[in-house]
Parts: structure tokens; C-alpha cells; sequence
């Protein structure tokens, strides 16, 4: 065999084993087509819990579910009385009514941080916070307050 016809023939089985690897690949992705689909809806439903929670990417403070807790009274709070609130008065409805204790060496600087991290919730002046909902979504018209 000439030295053409080596290469001429292992130039096929390469090329015969770039096909058979295609195949494969082939057949491995519609195996795990229908996961990958599966983990892209999980994905989409946790963007989805997460955003009602208030967790964002890169949001630096890892929720517990005492963090969550503190956020979610807040919120329910908020709702409950209908307008901004300073977050003293806040703190002091989560304790008293709702019987949670902040915790921390310095509660009020804990639940100002538990304010200004949840999505949900806005500053409207210093120290008072409302909910985002609450803004209005017209930005043109400048005759109308934030809350």
C-alpha cells in the first residue's frame, strides 16, 4: 500500500469516527432534551418564588428563614396600615403585635437592613419606607407624589 493510500485510509477512519461521534452526541441530546427543559422550568419557577420573596442576583445577603420572616411581617405590616412607615414604627408593630423578636446586637440597624435589601419595599424619606406597589407608574406626570 502506498503512502497515499495510508492516508487516503486514515483520513476515512477519522473521518468515520467524527461521524460516529455526532451520532452519539446526537443521541445523548435527545436524551437529555427533556431534562434540560425540566431544570429550565425549575429555573423559571424559582426566579419566580425567589422575586416574590425579594431575593435578587447577587443580592449579597444570603435569606434564612428568620431573615424571610422579618421581610415578610414588614410587608404584611405595611399593607395592613396602607401607607409609608417610619421603620421604628415598623420594628415596633413585628414585636408587638406579631410577637417576633428582631435579633442582633443592634435591632433597629438589623431591620433597617431587612428594609433596605427586600425588593418589595422602598425608601420614601429618611427612615420611612412604603411598599414599591405602591409607587405610581405614571413618570411624566410630575404633579404626582411617589406614594
Amino acid at each position: 500500500m502506498t503512502d497515499q493510500a495510508q492516508f487516503e485510509l486514515f483520513d476515512s477512519q477519522v473521518e468515520d469516527q467524527i461521524r460516529a461521534l455526532k451520532q452519539e452526541n446526537a443521541r445523548i441530546e435527545d436524551e437529555i432534551k427533556p431534562k434540560m427543559e425540566e431544570i429550565s422550568e425549575n429555573k423559571r419557577k424559582i426566579e419566580h418564588l425567589e422575586k416574590y420573596l425579594g431575593i435578587t442576583e447577587g443580592g449579597g445577603m444570603r435569606r434564612t428563614k428568620r431573615t424571610t420572616e422579618i421581610s415578610r411581617l414588614a410587608v404584611q405590616i405595611l399593607r395592613e396600615k396602607g401607607e409609608p412607615m417610619h421603620y421604628t414604627e415598623i420594628m415596633d408593630e413585628i414585636q408587638t403585635k406579631k410577637k417576633f423578636e428582631i435579633p442582633g446586637k443592634d435591632p433597629k440597624s438589623n431591620m433597617t437592613a431587612h428594609l433596605s435589601t427586600d425588593t418589595r419595599i422602598v425608601r420614601v424619606d429618611r427612615g420611612t419606607y412604603g411598599l414599591k406597589e405602591w409607587q405610581k407608574k405614571d413618570p411624566e406626570d410630575e404633579s404626582s407624589e411617589p406614594f
